[in-house]
């Protein structure tokens, strides 16, 4: 299930990579910068929609003020937005639950009723766009 999981969240950074990022240059770096809510929620989607038991999360990372999101599921936490952080970040970078760089969280509701106020970078801004990537999807 692990490589599973994996495969669906590469694809999901891709997707929404070609038709989020490179089309808007102005609200994301090529980086993943700014692109982290509307990624995460995506692979939340795309992975519930598998049966899987995973959270949307809000938060921060390390000591960065800005707001940062990325899903949890059972005890790893999965940020394939990492990359904005630096080049030590793998595409899709999975690490312990307890990584004590990732702070300050709010889940599922919580968090997604505040990143959808995040205007072009918020998940119902995209909400067509991640639709069809998830359509896309095969399982």
């Amino acid at each position: 299930m692990e490589n599973e999981y994996l495969e669906i969240a590469s694809y999901i950074r891709k997707s929404i990579y070609k038709e989020c990022v490179l089309k808007d240059l102005v609200s994301f770096g090529k980086n993943m910068t700014g692109a982290c809510a509307i990624s995460s929620y995506a692979l939340y989607k795309a992975l519930k929609n598998k049966g899987l038991k995973v959270k949307f999360v809000l938060g921060h990372f390390d000591y960065y003020l800005n707001k940062h999101c990325w899903i949890e599921y059972k005890d790893k936490i999965i940020d394939i937005t990492a990359t904005q952080f630096g080049n030590n970040f793998s595409d899709v970078f999975v690490t312990d639950i307890k990584n004590e760089r990732y702070k300050d969280r709010r889940y599922n509701i919580a968090a997604l009723s505040e990143v959808n106020d995040w205007l072009q970078q918020s998940p119902r801004y995209h909400k067509n766009t991640i639709n069809n990537i998830i359509k896309n999807l095969k399982y």
